[in-house]
């Protein structure tokens, strides 16, 4: 942001200083090679992004029996229980608070925009945007499929409760009772299960209502179609028409979701097991593992150095000790790693989230005007799958989501290069060099 704001008020003053009259006809010819240039950018960035692989394979799709096959969990989440992340109807990405005026195609002149009556399989479906692939939200119909031609069953799975809804052939999908967001809350958890349909309201008239869309919703029964706002936060569970790659001989009544990596290793190699393995000591802050003495991210604008010790503590960060880094203090849970870092009295710091391997699935940094909330998602061998960033304060930018597509990986198992694919439509290359005990 700082860097940004820099060259900005550089290229001012080197314009300011620079322009002449007497250049004016130079100015259309540029300006039209420049757009050229941009057009050939993003088309390769497009391009780029569709060469991606799903971030969720669809061989994972579990086939009911119906028209399409559906997702065996959430858009967001990597376990049938687990609720996912909520999108506002055409957004593809997820946030804090939900209501008209946080709501990405609203304005207060001309209230609610028209971006389709139907979305599936659009640039405002989070389930393409953000999975790829073949990959979308379901439409009314298909929801109304699954609601008259499937068996519901009110369970829990995992502690979670949901429906269990099973197809015609006996095969079985799981739906958390994740409630809905509105404003900054959560409403209806363990209560009732909120998913959108791709598709606007539309009544026996023919005539639809711009301001609501249609959510598939339910209790503890079958579910139902009703209109719900469009600012508000609902769950995603994708359905894909690709062919079904191999048939299965047997039924799986409840299939357990297996994602697929976005990459596999090129070179070295770590078996499912090595995956679900517990990182030691704070390694899991900075994806990494094994015996690692120190990493360096090998950064255009300078190097940043991380050391740690023989237990996998952090120590060091370019020669300063923590305690320098957090003057304030350190608080640790009860493995010794750090939960929060403080750099004032104030409470500004950053704050760390671990899952049960060990690995930061949130992070929450507040140095003073500077805000930025990072959740993580793993993939079935460990490695990072997407990153989410919310920024706030004064100058915060729009939210984005991060997917890594890993290039090279040590014997270790760390990756030492990827790229990186952000839904602001950059691509970039991340690299580090890392020693080991």
């Amino acid at each position: 942001m700082h860097m940004k704001k820099t060259y900005l008020l550089l290229m001012a003053a080197f314009l300011l200083g620079t322009a002449q009259p007497t250049v004016a006809q130079d100015v259309q010819p540029q300006r039209a090679k420049t757009e050229k240039s941009s057009k050939k950018e993003k088309t390769a960035k497009k391009q780029a992004l569709e060469e991606l692989p799903p971030l969720v394979s669809e061989n994972d799709a579990v086939d009911l029996g119906l028209s399409v096959r559906w997702a065996p969990f959430n858009v967001g989440a990597t376990r049938l229980e687990e609720y996912g992340d909520y999108f506002a109807w055409g957004e593809t990405q997820t946030k804090t608070l939900y209501r008209p005026d946080t709501y990405r195609y609203y304005s207060k002149s001309s209230g609610m925009m028209d971006i389709g009556k139907v979305i599936s399989g659009k640039r405002y479906d989070a389930a393409s945007v953000l999975w790829r692939g073949t990959w979308r939200i379901p439409t009314k119909e298909e929801c109304r499929e699954l609601i008259d031609r499937c068996k519901w069953t009110h369970t829990k799975q995992n502690g979670v409760v949901g429906m269990l809804v099973t197809g015609p052939n006996g095969n079985s999908i799981f739906l958390p009772s994740g409630g809905y967001r509105q404003e900054n809350v959560k409403s209806a958890e363990q209560v009732r299960g909120h998913y959108w349909t791709g598709n606007l309201v539309q009544y026996d008239s023919g005539n639809f209502n711009k301001e609501n869309a249609l959510q598939m919703d339910f209790v503890d029964g079958k579910g139902g179609l009703h209109e719900s706002y469009r600012f508000r936060g609902n769950m995603v569970r994708a359905v894909t028409d690709a062919p079904v790659a191999t048939a299965s001989a047997t039924p799986t009544p409840t299939p357990t979701p297996t994602p697929v990596p976005t990459s596999k290793p090129a070179s070295g190699s770590t078996s499912a097991s090595a995956a679900q393995t517990a990182v030691r000591g704070e390694l899991g802050i900075f994806e990494l593992r094994g015996p690692v003495k120190s990493c360096t991210w090998v950064n255009e604008w300078g190097n940043t150095i991380r050391t740690f010790d023989a237990q996998g503590f952090w120590k060091t960060i370019d020669g300063k000790s923590l305690s320098t880094i957090y003057p304030s203090g350190i608080r640790r849970d009860a493995k010794g790693r750090i939960v929060k870092g403080l750099v004032d009295s104030d409470g500004n710091g950053e704050d760390y989230t671990y899952d049960a391997l060990g690995r930061v699935v949130k992070s929450f940094g507040h140095i003073y005007d500077d805000i930025n909330t990072e959740t993580t998602r793993y993939g079935a061998d460990g490695y990072v799958l997407q990153r989410h960033f919310e920024p706030g304060g004064m100058d915060a930018g729009e939210p984005y989501t991060e997917t890594y597509k890993n290039t090279a990986v040590d014997q270790h198992g760390n990756w030492t290069e990827r790229k990186v694919y952000s839904t602001d439509g950059s691509i970039t290359v991340q690299k580090r060099k890392i020693t080991y005990y």
